[in-house]
């Protein structure tokens, strides 16, 4: 069972197909004023459709097409125990990490250790340069079997189970006067049962005083790792980052970088070069970059922190616009450690989300390697890793720091 084959939301765009283009001008009806969304946490399995999708919004037959299947959700996600700690993951997939980027060559891999396990491996895809190989099995296999296939097979460092994340909440707002993160006059805030009444003078970022010093630069690239960006939003184009190695849609990969005709990144949940933001009733990374790098001075909706820079696009989602598969993220770190080899100036990649069972001690838990792998390769590049402080209740309750 392969989670991005079961739950594809449609067939890989062109970034010129009239159909995106259609998708995305529907969409702006909802996203016009990149408004303030809450995401809400996942739901242990069984995952209902409502916990992933806003059901409402669609029709039954909207439903069906979206889950492909309908008791398939419900299926697909699994809590386990492994090692020292608790995931949610895809069922039956898994990940597979080496010690050096194998290329295509991570199949002879895979293929040694479903034999070595007495296993079939199924749907076996290559993650970024060949660091890590997703796949799945339709047997049993428990942190034992992978630790005894991890001391047995040469190269193989890491083998767990694909492990989901979740975004994490967006504070963002249509109006300037409403952003009091950038600038908190003790104006009058109304967010109804969350929050209504005067805030604090000065307690804010500063932002305003920072402009006076730089609103960035189109040099500086903040990499996004979420649901996707709606690249075309009217907010947001003209601080997109666009590949200047490549030539849109020619289906030749001009800047010999392994991705062909990724001119505003890639998407690594569906596999193409399209990371527009199609996330059902979310719209979270579209929100995200708002926060960061929204345009400034031209008359609509808000403005980001660093108004600017140019956001790089790199969607990590196949089935849900707010849960994410560790197998997209690792492809996303793997783009952006390898653009940073190449000389692009990626300064920053965002991550606001979180692994849907939280754990302090997540990314020290010896079993589960791949995502550690994945960032400590970024940061070695130079890039900075700037990940969300996780989610409380609409008072700050529930998170420690």
């Amino acid at each position: 069972m392969s989670m991005r084959r079961g739950l594809r939301l449609s067939a890989p765009r062109s970034l010129s197909g009239s159909a995106g283009r259609a998708i995305r001008r529907e969409r702006h009806d909802l996203m016009e004023t990149l408004e303030r969304r809450i995401v809400l946490s996942a739901s242990v399995a069984p995952v209902e459709l409502d916990a992933i999708f806003n059901t409402s919004a669609y029709t039954a037959a909207e439903l069906d097409e979206i889950a492909g299947t309908g008791p398939f959700i419900e299926s697909a996600i699994a809590r386990l125990s492994w090692g020292d700690t608790e995931v949610e993951s895809l069922v039956g997939s898994f990940i597979a990490t080496f010690d050096d980027h194998l290329g295509e060559g991570v199949h002879d891999v895979v293929s040694e250790i479903g034999g070595f396990l007495g296993l079939d491996p199924k749907n076996v895809e290559t993650i970024g340069r060949g660091r890590w190989a997703e796949f799945d099995v339709a047997g049993d296999l428990d942190v034992e079997a992978a630790r005894e296939a991890i001391a047995a097979i040469d190269g193989l460092i890491g083998l767990e189970p694909n492990v989901l994340y979740e975004g994490q909440a967006v504070p963002d707002d249509p109006d300037f006067g409403e952003l009091w993160h950038l600038d908190n006059s003790g104006q009058f805030i109304d967010f109804g049962l969350e929050f209504t009444g005067f805030g604090t003078p000065g307690s804010d970022i500063s932002a305003v005083e920072a402009w006076d010093i730089t609103i960035g630069s189109p040099n500086v690239i903040i990499a996004v790792i979420d649901s996707g960006v709606d690249w075309d939003h009217p907010d947001l184009v003209d601080n997109i980052w666009i590949n200047p190695g490549e030539i849109a849609d020619n289906g030749i990969d001009d800047d010999g970088n392994g991705f062909i005709d990724d001119v505003r990144g890639w998407d690594f949940g569906l596999n193409d070069n399209n990371p527009d933001d199609d996330s059902f009733g979310g719209g979270h990374g579209s929100g995200v970059a708002g926060l960061i790098g929204a345009t400034g001075d031209n008359k609509l909706g808000v403005t980001g922190v660093a108004r600017n820079i140019s956001i790089l696009p790199l969607k990590a989602s196949s089935f849900s616009g707010r849960t994410y598969e560790q197998s997209g993220l690792l492809g996303s770190y793997d783009y952006i450690t390898m653009m940073r080899q190449r000389g692009v100036n990626i300064v920053a990649a965002n991550a606001s989300y979180g692994r849907t069972l939280p754990d302090e001690s997540f990314l020290t838990v010896s079993d589960l390697v791949a995502s550690r792998i994945g960032i400590e390769a970024l940061t070695i590049s130079g890039d900075s890793f700037v990940a969300s402080a996780g989610n409380g209740d609409f008072l700050g309750n529930g998170i420690d720091l």
